[in-house]
């Protein structure tokens, strides 16, 4: 068996159905993967109950540089996390209600979460 891009989803998608199981107080999830036909390595992110993402964290530090809103809901979307390595569309917003996110463009959080115009 050689490992391909679809058979990788397949065994992401089984090792985190498995990893959603486990009950240790910790959230796991799985993150990239590199791999070749031989071998795949799984990058493994690992949050305390309660704690803050990465990309939680990194939107509380960038908010206030951009003067956004975290706590407030426009259009029935939130503001829940930055990707500092996403230089084209960096801010993740989350419909909510719903387990979906999509990814914006510093001016669109601008344009709907700064705290001046921010309207809910």
């Amino acid at each position: 068996m050689k490992l391909n891009k679809e058979n990788i989803n397949v065994f992401r998608n089984q090792i985190q159905d498995k990893l959603n199981e486990l009950d240790i107080g910790l959230k796991l999830n799985l993150g990239n993967c590199t791999f070749t036909d031989d071998n795949a390595t799984f990058k493994l992110d690992i949050v305390v109950d309660g704690g803050k993402s990465k990309e939680q964290q990194d939107l509380l530090a960038i908010a206030d540089i951009y003067k956004l809103d975290t706590t407030i809901t426009v259009k029935g979307f939130k503001l829940v996390g930055y990707k500092s390595r996403s230089s084209k569309k960096p801010f993740i917003v989350s419909k909510v209600g719903t387990d979906d996110r999509f990814i914006i463009s510093t001016r669109q959080a601008e344009d709907f979460f700064k705290k001046e115009i921010a309207h809910a």
